[in-house]
């Protein structure tokens, strides 16, 4: 029922299994390139002495699993070392491309730039007003004088290793540091591309918001969730979204997709059409919409994997087929990890990946699809029907959200929320508001009366969410320090997955590998703790 399962398993194994290697030791391409067509060749015939003999079902079942890790463990390995091997020269003069507005620092502005030879570097300019003013598209000649390579093997500077790392996997092969006289700007600029154009599009966007008076704190909480512009966002506010256990909020994913979804839905539905020709209509306007948007919030992870779930149900709509979340949530994941393998350690990767894979897992066992449809078709009848169902729905997916990525969050950022579910549930609503009304802000764009009205209903929104945040922060104890080795983290999704296991089949084997990891894991924070 779920094939894709056994290959995207192998396959993240293979990814994972790359990475630890080439921190080590530098593999040749050719060597590597070679064994994949082996293997191919192998499972090719393998399919053929299975179409005449089932014998060899279990030697191809197991072909296709190798097949699997190696083309993985290739393409991380090719993407890796490309990356690793385009850190710029320092003191050597270097055309680039703009791709981000200037964000002020202490001493310098940082610009994310894309050299010539179509390395992305992150370059720190000293102040000034030229640098102040570069746009995206601009173009500028460089000269560095510090570079660091942000390459796992190539690290050099130990206090930033984990920022340098995830630069990496982000896709920027280097750090650089420009004084005043070592850079120029270049009269012409940059020939358009399709990136640059929707980088364009969001400084707009954030020119228009920014003209409507949602500015500030409140004005970046806005930007924030609505195109994904989040460099206006203060380190108060990310530590007060962090502490309250909402920081996910700001993360464009299927939450904030699920509005223009509901939008355009409900727009064909008053339309007096079949349900096929709607269906249709919907996948011809819904899919152009949410990847432009997805492009225009610069192809986040967690939007990525939304947009293309969400494309995927609208063609199996269209099909008339059934549609499965774990099959989808898979293809997703090896359409992604084909087209950049160095997002599987992508922390907002991994995170939208795992709340998902705890929502179609562990929420099927607690509510019955029968039920759930009994539900829903009576909420029709009773208003408070449809408040009891929309705050049970909330609650159910928080639980099981927090549950699914407590590990991870507690692994990468040190602490656990311990208020989440309560922050939850209140800011769930003023999100929803907040899309809302903002898809109407855009939509009475030519009518500033109303965007006026709707921009000071924004700015009440964005205020009652930082007042949240700023409250739940300063509560006593709102987050509990804890930070867990790789080992660890393992250990406790065991713990979890044990745990629901044996709600589901009531047997005494998932209660002995719970009582055998928690002894596990207690005697590793007992040995961290003595060293």
């Amino acid at each position: 029922m779920f094939p894709l399962v056994r290959l995207v398993i192998p396959f993240v194994l293979g990814l994972v299994g790359a990475n630890c290697l080439l921190r080590h030791v530098a593999l040749p391409s050719d060597w590597l390139f070679v064994v994949l067509c082996v293997s191919a060749c192998s499972l090719i015939l393998l399919q053929a002495k299975k179409v005449k003999n089932q014998h060899y079902s279990r030697a191809f079942g197991i072909a296709t699993y190798l097949f699997s890790f190696l083309l993985a463990f290739t393409l991380f390995a090719f993407r890796y070392q490309r990356l690793a091997e385009s850190v710029p020269l320092p003191n050597q003069a270097i055309r680039a491309r703009v791709l981000s507005l200037p964000i002020e620092k202490a001493k310098t502005y940082e610009l994310l730039l894309r050299t010539d030879e179509n390395a992305s570097v992150l370059a720190y300019f000293v102040k000034d007003e030229r640098a102040e003013h570069l746009q995206v598209d601009d173009s500028v000649m460089i000269v560095p004088k510090y570079v660091d390579a942000t390459a796992p093997h190539l690290q050099t500077d130990s206090v930033f290793r984990s920022y340098q790392s995830y630069l990496f996997y982000m896709g920027t092969s280097a750090q650089c540091y420009v004084p005043k006289r070592n850079w120029q700007a270049i009269n012409s600029r940059a020939s358009s591309r399709i990136p640059s154009s929707f980088r364009s599009v969001q400084q707009n966007m954030h020119t228009i918001y920014q003209r409507a008076g949602l500015t500030g704190e409140t004005g970046a909480i806005i930007e924030a969730m609505t195109i994904g512009n989040r460099t206006n966002l203060t380190k108060q506010q990310r530590r007060d979204f962090g502490n309250a256990g909402i920081s996910h909020i700001l993360a464009l994913s299927g939450f904030h997709l699920n509005t223009f979804v509901v939008v355009l839905n409900l727009f064909f539905f008053l339309l007096p059409i079949s349900i096929r020709t709607r269906r249709i209509a919907t996948l011809c306007t819904l899919l152009p919409i949410i990847w432009v948007y997805a492009a225009i919030a610069g192809f986040p992870p967690s939007l990525v994997r939304a947009a293309t779930m969400a494309s995927l149900l609208q063609m199996l709509l269209v099909a008339g087929r059934e549609y499965h979340l774990l099959n989808a949530l898979c293809l997703t994941a090896l359409i992604m990890l084909c087209w950049n393998p160095l997002q599987l350690m992508n922390v907002g990767f991994q995170l939208s990946f795992a709340s998902l894979l705890g929502i179609a897992l562990i929420v099927p066992m607690f509510v019955n699809q029968q039920s759930m449809k009994e539900l829903y078709e009576n909420s029709f009848k009773s208003v408070w029907l449809q408040v009891f169902r929309f705050f049970i729905g909330i609650i159910l997916i928080t639980l099981v959200c927090t549950l699914s990525t407590f590990p991870l969050v507690a692994y990468y950022f040190g602490q656990v929320p311990l208020f989440s579910l309560l922050s939850n549930v209140v800011a769930t609503l003023l999100a929803y508001g907040i899309m809302a009304f903002s898809v109407l802000f855009w939509i009475f764009s030519f009518w500033q009366g109303a965007q006026t009205v709707i921009a000071s209903i924004l700015t009440a929104l964005a205020k009652g969410m930082e007042w949240l945040t700023s409250f739940v922060s300063s509560l006593p104890h709102s987050t509990l320090s804890f930070r867990p080795n790789v080992v660890e983290v393992i250990l406790l999704y065991v713990v979890i997955i044990s745990f629901f296991v044996y709600i589901k089949k009531r047997t005494a084997r998932p209660v002995i590998v719970l009582l055998v990891s928690v002894i596990l894991f207690s005697l590793s924070r007992i040995v961290g703790e003595i060293a």
